[in-house]
């Protein structure tokens, strides 16, 4: 049997529970309950109910289980803070008690794995710790990827650790893969470690050495530097030095010794006689103009392309991920708005081209052969001709010009849209001597400093009798009124304030694309979560109220927010609104929810 002290010791190692460290907090309960011989009950299922008919080793058995059963539940739930306890259902049984917990805290195991996976392949060792712990390291994550289900071998764990290693270690690895024979992780620990040190003497050896030659080299300039005496006869051995090296030295243009190439005589005479290699620098100008109402069909263009809007008979601007088009040398090229253009074509026909893209940088209108051919238009090439056609019939036709395919259009297509899509709104010159215009040149100033200016000669004469009131500055003088019987908190976690924002065209480095805030009333603290998407809003605020509820030793009183679905709730088809998990589950904590206008968080 167990003393009280031993079992309060052994209890007393078990972290508390917080919501994110499950994983450490279930493995520790399972070492202590096991050290204590407690761990009956989660290791087997409940024996069937005692009768008259059972022996007395079922009885014993049956003992053991309860008491096992017993005291796991009290050391887990010891461990458990209240606020947590209470959101967690009721259980007479152990292993049941600690799923609902694994339910309630259990990390997703996809993103699990993805993260391990990901820091196991980007590991490289630095040199900087123990190269044995290194790979127990590596070796410890490939563990855990076993056990959620995505086992590697070992041959593959060894490869992972060489390709890891610094560039000291190349010949290590050239030997390695030389060899017919594959290790084992001890054998691959084993070598390394042996590596690692015979690294290190080398270093060790290579730095006394680099020493030893500074010490040589002072001492030599020492020597130069005492008498002329002893200069002059350094100088004589450096020159027999010389002549004996130049002696070794064979050109690679005559292949005698005695000199190099640079210096040979007949490579001097050949090259003059064959004259020497001239680097052109040639660049193209182009001095032909295209004229913009001109459309020349490309086959391997992806979109229709537009050099302006001439002829364009609405547009859009391009969203985010339509920002920049992408060319042949990998530059992109901005997108200045996407519409439809219509162009007549010299048969009678008229062409509308969809989803146009207008892109200033180009030279030439290009029709893309992919997007006519997606909505049922064929081209048909031959003999320097080009003929479109739509359900079998012809309607317009095209000749080859500068090695480019141009559409037949209608002389006069290009003035008449360009004089019907202008028509009607030429913009008005402005009067420069408009008191309201510099009214709003200078910031909105008043009346009277602009009225000084005039006097002081800073502006000339304006004309005032156009001045009117500004909009915009009443706009930016307008501020919000305190309500009335607003009132601040008297203490922590009366109030949550809580909203989302996204998503966010940019995610984070995990793929979220929103965060949710938690701020409260009184002390104005606020919290942060990223999350992936809006339905993550109740799990986040569950970990948010274990934490805050077991830091403050307080409960949350209230939490408000806008009537948005993810917190009260979505439409159903009769189009009432109906009470969402988020909404439920402040019903079961006993937490006001307090709803402001959607939009206006407050």
């Amino acid at each position: 049997m167990n003393s009280a002290s031993s079992i309060s010791a052994n209890v007393n190692n078990i972290p508390v529970l917080n919501g994110t460290n499950f994983k450490k907090w279930k493995e520790h309960v399972i070492i202590v309950l096991g050290c204590m011989d407690l761990d009956f009950a989660l290791r087997e299922d409940r024996p069937s109910d005692l009768t008259s008919a059972n022996t007395v080793e079922q009885r014993s058995i049956m003992e053991k289980w309860e008491r096992s059963n017993r005291m796991s539940l009290m050391i887990m739930k010891h461990s458990i803070p209240e606020a947590i306890r209470g959101a967690i259902p009721e259980e007479t049984q152990a292993k049941a008690f600690l799923d609902q917990i694994a339910n309630r805290f259990a990390a997703n195991e996809k993103v699990e794995t993805s993260t391990i996976l990901s820091k196991l392949v980007s590991m490289r060792y630095k040199g900087k710790e123990n190269i044995r712990e290194y790979i127990m390291e590596m070796s410890n994550l490939v563990t855990r990827l076993k056990a959620l289900k995505l086992e590697l071998s070992e041959d593959i764990l060894v490869f992972l650790v060489l390709i890891s290693l610094p560039t000291q270690f190349s010949p290590f690895k050239i030997s390695y893969n030389t060899q017919k024979e594959k290790w084992t992780l001890n054998e691959l620990i084993a070598q390394c470690v042996q590596e690692e040190e015979r690294l290190k003497q080398e270093k060790i050896e290579s730095a006394h050495l680099a020493s030893t030659s500074q010490g040589f080299g002072t001492n030599k300039k020492r020597k130069r530097d005492n008498k002329g005496k002893q200069t002059a006869v350094s100088e004589t051995s450096k020159q027999k030095e010389q002549k004996k090296q130049d002696k070794e030295i064979t050109c690679f243009f005559c292949k005698k010794a005695g000199h190099m190439k640079k210096t040979c005589t007949k490579y001097v005479a050949w090259r003059e006689k064959k004259g020497t290699l001239l680097n052109f620098v040639c660049s193209e100008i182009n001095l032909a103009v295209v004229p913009t109402d001109t459309w020349w069909i490309d086959t391997d263009a992806t979109t229709h392309i537009s050099v302006t809007m001439q002829g364009c008979l609405r547009s859009r601007m391009p969203t985010v991920g339509e920002r920049y088009i992408y060319v042949g040398n990998g530059n992109k090229a901005a997108i200045k708005a996407i519409g439809l253009f219509r162009l007549q074509l010299d048969s009678g026909c008229t062409l509308d081209l969809e989803e146009t893209f207008v892109v200033p940088s180009f030279r030439r209108n290009l029709i893309s052969v992919s997007c006519l051919d997606k909505f049922g238009y064929c081209c048909s090439f031959g003999n320097g001709m080009v003929s479109l056609y739509l359900n079998s019939n012809i309607i317009g036709t095209g000749s080859l010009t500068n090695k480019l395919y141009k559409l037949n259009i209608k002389a006069t297509n290009g003035n008449e849209t360009l004089h019907s899509s202008n028509y009607g709104i030429k913009r008005k010159l402005m009067n420069e001597n408009s008191s309201m215009l510099w009214h709003k040149r200078l910031g909105h100033i008043s009346n009277q400093r602009i009225q000084r200016l005039v006097s002081d000669g800073i502006l000339d004469p304006l004309d005032f009798s156009d001045f009117q009131v500004c909009i915009e500055c009443i706009k930016g003088k307008q501020t919000n009124m305190k309500k009335k019987n607003a009132n601040r908190c008297s203490d922590v976690l009366e109030l949550i304030h809580t909203d989302i924002c996204g998503p966010f065209p940019t995610p984070s480095w995990n793929g979220q694309q929103y965060f949710i805030t938690f701020i409260d009333d009184y002390s104005r603290y606020g919290y942060l979560y990223l999350i992936h998407e809006k339905s993550q809003s109740l799990d986040v605020f569950k970990n948010f109220k274990a934490e805050v509820e077991n830091q403050l030793s307080k409960k949350i009183k209230a939490v408000r927010s806008d009537r948005g679905g993810e917190y009260y709730g979505r439409y159903d088809g009769s189009g009432e609104q109906r009470p969402g998990p988020f909404a439920k589950y402040l019903m079961e904590c006993g937490i006001v929810p307090q709803y402001t206008m959607p939009g206006t968080p407050s």
